[in-house]
């Protein structure tokens, strides 16, 4: 057992750590449990020594401090979820304003869609619910996972796919001002209400402290008070991000989005989109043969997304495996609602909606995918060029 460890958690309890943000930073940092164990038990003892502390040595891992004679220390660190678990990284309070706005606009925009309905006919028959049902509760659903997601787990690309829904919904603003202009009916108050309700969700959700919250997800956290006698660890260098005008900031490591979530989104879309044009959309066309240039041009969008699956699967997948970078995240996103877009155009009676969004929505998104791209790599070859 080692008195330089008795003496770094005597003076982390002292500071007011609590025992297990010690033990977790210690773990962290590879100290044996068993050790660690020993250390509190000699602490808790009535009588246990304290000794004192040389200057730590120097370690291999640092040759150009081992020949100036300079003692490198390098801190006990825990990362941000395991601070997160033992209290050290909370919710903050505009991200939880964020969840209950969010929330409220999902139930104000289901009250919208009912109230309209009643106003215009007068009652509610199950065959008036079924096309709201089929449009309503798959962005209704996927909003409340979606605000979990960001607020919970802290997914950061969570945030973008809310904008994206967001835009989706847009037409419910006009919707709900030309009824107030024109109709004065009650229900055009519902109606902008749950798009306000979004837009001011969204501003917490991109507040300052709610970036904050985002932005510490990668970093690792010290913990604070850890004095000059703190446990030397050996660990490799850092390597410096490559910064270059126009490249993403990019570094090596084994990339997730890319080689996991990337992949498993664009799988699970192809099998709905699958479902659908030949399953559903096929059984209507057969036995509607008036619409059938309407399932046409679901082939042509199935098309296109398959080339954007391709490309994607064994293109960048294997380019960007082996390198991390801030454009990732938003690269997800935009993939995110460019799937969105092609899945309505393959479910029936909002296809053209779906339509009317590829030359729109579609557009710009296809745009920033571009540009993402290109940045992304431009940073690989910034970062193989500089190695």
């Amino acid at each position: 057992m080692s008195d330089e460890l008795i003496a770094y958690i005597d003076s982390q309890l002292k500071t007011g750590i609590s025992e297990n943000a010690i033990r977790v930073a210690l773990a962290s940092a590879k100290w044996p449990k068993e050790h660690v164990d020993q250390a509190f038990a000699a602490l808790a003892a009535p009588s246990a020594p304290v000794a004192a502390v040389a200057p730590a040595p120097v370690v291999a891992a640092f040759p150009v401090l081992q020949s100036t004679g300079i003692q490198p220390i390098v801190e006990p660190k825990v990362t941000a979820n395991a601070a997160r678990a033992i209290g050290h990284i909370d919710i903050p309070g505009s991200l939880r304003a964020f969840e209950i706005l969010s929330y409220a606009s999902v139930l104000a925009g289901i009250i919208a869609t009912y109230a309209r309905m009643w106003s215009v006919s007068g009652t509610l028959s199950l065959e008036s619910l079924q096309l709201p049902l089929l449009t309503q509760i798959p962005f209704a659903l996927g909003t409340v996972v979606l605000t979990w997601l960001a607020v919970r787990k802290r997914m950061n690309w969570a945030r973008w796919v809310l904008i994206a829904f967001f835009a989706l919904g847009g037409f419910g603003i006009v919707a709900g001002a030309i009824g107030l202009i024109f109709t004065f009916q009650p229900a055009s108050f519902f109606l902008l209400a749950a798009p306000i309700t979004q837009v001011l969700a969204l501003c917490f959700a991109f507040s300052p402290s709610a970036n904050r919250y985002y932005g510490q997800q990668e970093d690792t956290v010290s913990l604070v008070g850890t004095p000059a006698s703190a446990p030397t660890i050996a660990t490799a260098p850092v390597a410096t991000p490559v910064q270059t005008v126009q490249a993403a900031t990019t570094t090596p490591g084994l990339n997730r989005t890319w080689t996991k979530y990337i992949l498993r989104t664009n799988i699970v879309f192809l099998v709905i989109y699958l479902g659908l044009v030949f399953g559903l959309d096929l059984g209507i066309a057969i036995g509607s043969p008036d619409l059938v240039g309407f399932l046409y041009i679901m082939f042509v969008v199935l098309a296109v997304f398959l080339l954007f699956f391709a490309q994607e699967t064994f293109i960048y997948r294997r380019r960007f495996a082996t390198t991390a970078s801030s454009s990732d995240s938003g690269i997800f996103a935009v993939i995110i609602l460019r799937n969105l877009l092609f899945l309505l155009n393959f479910i029936p009676f909002i296809q053209l909606l779906g339509l009317a969004g590829l030359p729109t929505v579609g557009l710009v998104l296809l745009i920033i995918y571009s540009v993402l791209i290109v940045r992304r790599s431009a940073g690989v070859r910034a970062l193989t060029a500089r190695s």
